[in-house]
């Protein structure tokens, strides 16, 4: 990462033209954004690929975010997850904070908001690995 790169988020959206806008409101932000269309991809990624922080739609071809979201915790306890998608009733948002996201942003929302919160998160998630003590071998 370089110096100018405030972070890496992945997006998970099919929706191509929200993957577009997306990475390209993000980019402009400071960050590097990688955007895939499935689960699939977005589990392969996050096994792979160190991110700061996650967005996620909630319906995707091959699944649900709720299902990505999941299967994400069990292998990264820490990375932010957020969902950003269309779906409104306050029953999905408990869904998605039993699944271990961190917030749900419902489409359309105010862009200057999201990047609000994605920069309050990502730099509280990297203050908080500045500050966690280091464990030795020897200990």
């Amino acid at each position: 990462m370089t110096d100018n790169l405030k972070g890496n988020i992945l997006l998970v959206d099919g929706d191509a033209d929200t993957c577009d806008m997306m990475c390209t409101l993000l980019g402009r932000a400071g960050y590097q954004a990688t955007a895939v269309s499935t689960i699939t991809e977005g589990f392969q990624y996050a096994k792979t690929r160190t991110f700061d922080l996650i967005l996620l739609d909630w319906y995707l071809q091959d699944g649900t975010g709720i299902d990505l979201c999941k299967w994400i915790r069990c292998i990264d306890e820490a990375t932010a997850i957020f969902f950003y998608t269309g779906v409104a009733f306050p029953r999905e948002l408990r869904k998605a904070l039993e699944a271990g996201a961190q917030g749900y942003f419902i489409k359309p929302v105010e862009i200057g908001t999201l990047l609000q919160t994605i920069d309050q998160e990502i730099r509280h998630s990297k203050s908080r690995a500045i500050s966690a003590p280091m464990i030795r071998a020897d200990d």
